[in-house]
């Protein structure tokens, strides 16, 4: 019965996570996996960013990714270096590889996001390497 609670459950699902507002979110997610997977490609680093929507994980491996069970395949020493270098830069995702956007990102974070990747698989090429 905490009536603050539920109003506040209310009003984030009418008037802030609208419809609309899911589906730029999403929409941002689907473009930005689609930009790092550009960056992964330019460097050939064998990363591939999956998920749906706003959601996306990092998997180090060539192979085909379709289960929870092929999380083995990825290379943890990488997913850890790609974090560090993202934390040293002031952007917080999880240690696991997993990228969430929220509602107040702005496309200068995205982007701010993808240079820094970018800049991380270029600087430790050798490192990212199969």
């Amino acid at each position: 019965n905490n009536v603050l609670t539920m109003e506040a459950g209310r009003v984030a699902l009418a008037e802030i996570y609208t419809p609309e507002a899911a589906v730029d979110l999403n929409a941002r997610g689907d473009t930005l996996r689609g930009r790092l997977s550009g960056v992964a490609k330019k460097h050939d680093v064998a990363v591939q960013f999956i998920g749906m929507g706003s959601m996306m994980n990092a998997h180090f491996t060539r192979e085909t990714v379709r289960t929870p069970e092929h999380n083995r395949l990825t290379d943890p020493r990488k997913r850890a270096l790609l974090h560090l270098d993202l934390v040293a830069a002031g952007i917080f995702t999880a240690r696991s590889g997993m990228i969430v956007l929220s509602l107040p990102m702005t496309d200068a974070d995205t982007d701010r996001l993808v240079e820094t990747i970018d800049d991380c698989f270029a600087g430790r090429q050798s490192l990212f390497a199969d």
